[in-house]
């Protein structure tokens, strides 16, 4: 509570008279600090439930005095109340504390004592009463420092700091858990299991001769994936990469899904570009075999003895060649729409050679490696039995055999290793 008295110097302040200032300042000073103090001694006088007031006088340039009588609050008594009780009981623990350490100076004085007595025996009891001595001086030590450093009721506890000088976090926000160990990443040119590193692994070095769905490992993927092997077709030893049957997956998919693959190896799948790349250029050179099938039972092929895909960086990149078969070779047919060095393209990546328009989202929407588009797409939209009348190069199709609007009914991209 504060109450405040202001008059005036009574002393006039003409301009005229601006050099005898300070004279006026100081009577008005003195003047100040008596009414002040008679003052503060009748408010005492008429209010005793207050407590002690705190009168302040001041008096400034201009000839104004002040005076200020200041009451402690409630609250400030209440604090002061709680300091004061805080204060005797620190010093009640101290006084327990300080009878503890003359209790432990008794106990280690008579310890000692007796200990040199029964050491008569020693080679050296001077020695031992010397060190259960200097033991006992350093108990009583510590325990002098940690009394100190014991802090008072209503103090706050200081935080015990994290070894090492490490940084804590603060309290009460929740920690993330631990993280997991990462396994180092598998090279390109090792990792892998050579006994199941393809499916011609598995059929020269595992004796496998029944075409179905098998774990392979190959160089550079840090998991076994799931493929579909033939191990009957043309010697057997088959991997593979591309499977048409029905239309029950969807191939009309972005560059994200197309690079790890999806569909299950049991039906219809891509095995995606990262592993498709794995394969082929990590563990020597490879071939490719097409197996076409349309909707009135025939079938064709064609075989490339070259065939690899190189990485995402430059946009998995085809190269192929060293046509074979009965299909006819469409995929190197021509500079403009042959397959052979053109970067993979996706519906939301234009990569092909076609500066007008992407040729993945015009024909089929399926990902592939087009030039300035393409005479072949196994990866169109499926468009079912429609004969001769589907959507001009919306299928899949393949144009050397039924032309571009004949959608195939099914299609196989396997790969083996050129030496098998």
């Amino acid at each position: 509570m504060t109450l405040q008295v202001r008059t005036t110097s009574s002393s006039p302040q003409p301009i005229a008279q601006r050099t005898s200032r300070m004279e006026g300042s100081l009577r008005g000073a003195l003047l100040a600090a008596a009414c002040c103090l008679l003052f503060g001694t009748l408010v005492s006088a008429q209010d005793q439930t207050m407590g002690p007031a705190l009168v302040e006088g001041h008096v400034d340039y201009s000839g104004q005095m002040s005076c200020k009588i200041i009451w402690p609050t409630p609250a400030d008594r209440a604090k002061e109340t709680a300091r004061i009780a805080a204060l005797e009981t620190r010093l009640t623990e101290l006084e327990k504390m300080q009878d503890k350490i003359r209790e432990l100076e008794g106990r280690c004085s008579s310890s000692c004592s007796a200990g040199g007595d029964t050491s008569s025996s020693s080679s050296t009891p001077s020695s031992s009463s010397s060190s259960s001595s200097s033991s006992s001086t350093s108990i009583l030590t510590s325990l002098r420092e940690w009394s100190n450093k014991q802090p008072s009721p209503g103090q706050p506890q200081p935080r015990p700091q994290p070894p090492h000088g490490r940084p804590q976090p603060p309290h009460g926000r929740p920690q993330p858990p631990p993280r997991r160990p990462q396994p180092p990443p598998v090279v390109a040119t090792g990792g892998g299991d050579p006994n199941r590193k393809d499916c011609s692994a598995l059929f020269k070095r595992g004796g496998v001769r029944a075409s179905g769905v098998y774990q392979i490992f190959p160089a550079g993927v840090r998991a076994p994936i799931e493929v579909y092997c033939d191990m009957e077709t043309d010697g057997g030893g088959w991997t593979l990469i591309q499977r048409r049957l029905d239309g029950s997956v969807a191939f009309n998919r972005g560059w994200a899904d197309y690079k790890a693959g999806f569909g299950q190896a049991s039906g219809e799948y891509w095995l995606g570009n990262d592993n498709i790349h794995h394969l082929t250029s990590s563990q020597g050179d490879y071939e490719l075999r097409i197996d076409l099938t349309n909707w009135e039972g025939e079938s064709r092929y064609a075989k490339y003895s070259r065939f690899k895909i190189h990485d995402e960086s430059k946009l998995y990149e085809l190269s192929q060649g060293g046509y074979s078969g009965n299909a006819g070779d469409t995929m190197t047919i021509g500079l403009l729409y042959g397959n052979d060095r053109q970067k993979f393209s996706t519906i939301d990546r234009d990569n092909d050679a076609n500066r007008i328009k992407n040729c993945a989202a015009d024909f089929g929407q399926g990902g592939w490696w087009y030039g300035s588009c393409s005479h072949t797409d196994l990866n169109g939209e499926y468009l079912g039995n429609c004969g001769f009348y589907c959507a001009y190069g919306k299928g899949v199709y393949w144009s050397k055999w039924k032309g571009w609007e004949y959608s195939l009914k099914e299609t196989a991209m396997k790969i083996r290793p050129k030496d098998f």
